[in-house]
C-alpha cells in the first residue's frame, strides 16, 4: 500500500415502485450473475448479499459479462435489482429509464461488516445522505465503500513513494481538476488501515505529516 484515495460507493438498487425494500427482499428475485469479464462487480454484489445472510444461490441468477450489461438488463426489465456504482452515469440513466430507483440500505453492524469482509476484504459499510449525486437515496443509507488505492512494489525506492504520496496529499484541488472523483478524497485519511502494510516511503511521509 502507498495511499488510500476516494471510495467507490456501491449498493443494490431496485425500481422505486417494486416490493424490494431491503437486501433480504432480494431472495428469489432475478439478479445478475456470472460477471465473466468483471469479476469484482459480482464479488461486491455477493458481499452485500452476505450482510443479510444471503448468497447468490438464494436468488435467480441472470448471466451477465459485466456491470454495465447488468444495469442495461435492469433498465429493460429483465432483472429485478442490480448492484452498481451509485454515482455513475449508468445509474442515473437507469433511474430515468425505470421512473425512479430505490437504493437498498445495508445492515450496519459488526456482524454484517464481518460477513461483508469475508467476501470482500478491505470493503467497509459507510452511510450516505440524500444529495443530487445519489439518485434513489431518500434517507440516510448504508452502502458498500471500496477505496481506490495506490500500490507500490516492495522494491520501489522509498524516496519515490514518499514523493508520490506527498504530492497526492498536498494537491487535492489540482487532482479534482483532473477527475471530479477526487472531490471525495480526504488527504487526512490517505493512510487508512486496511490490514495491509504500507510501503516504507509512505510511512515516512505519514510520520512527517503527523498522520495517525
Amino acid at each position: 500500500m502507498a495511499a488510500s484515495l476516494f471510495p467507490l460507493v456501491i449498493s443494490w438498487y431496485a425500481r422505486a415502485n417494486s416490493d424490494i425494500k431491503s437486501i433480504a427482499d432480494l431472495k428469489g428475485k432475478r439478479i445478475p450473475s456470472g460477471y465473466t469479464k468483471q469479476k469484482i462487480s459480482g464479488l461486491f454484489g455477493n458481499a452485500m448479499l452476505a450482510t443479510a445472510g444471503l448468497s447468490p444461490d438464494d436468488a435467480t441468477g441472470v448471466p451477465v459479462p459485466n456491470g454495465i450489461r447488468a444495469v442495461e438488463l435492469f433498465s429493460s426489465g429483465q432483472i429485478d435489482a442490480v448492484s452498481w456504482s451509485l454515482g455513475s452515469g449508468a445509474t442515473r440513466k437507469a433511474n430515468a429509464a425505470v421512473g425512479g430507483i430505490r437504493v437498498l440500505s445495508l445492515e450496519k453492524s459488526p456482524a454484517a461488516l464481518q460477513r461483508l469482509q469475508k467476501v470482500a476484504p478491505g470493503a467497509i459499510i459507510g452511510t450516505i445522505n440524500p444529495a443530487p449525486v445519489w439518485v434513489g437515496v431518500k434517507e440516510p443509507t448504508n452502502v458498500l465503500m471500496a477505496p481506490f488505492i495506490v500500490t507500490a512494489g516492495k522494491n520501489t525506492p522509498p524516496e519515490t513513494v514518499y514523493k508520490v504520496v506527498k504530492a497526492l496529499h498536498a494537491n487535492k484541488k489540482k487532482l479534482i481538476t483532473a477527475h471530479k472523483a477526487f472531490s471525495g478524497f480526504d488527504p487526512q485519511k490517505i493512510n487508512l488501515d486496511f490490514g495491509l502494510p504500507y510501503h516504507p516511503g509512505a510511512e515516512k511521509f505519514f510520520k512527517e505529516a503527523g498522520l495517525k
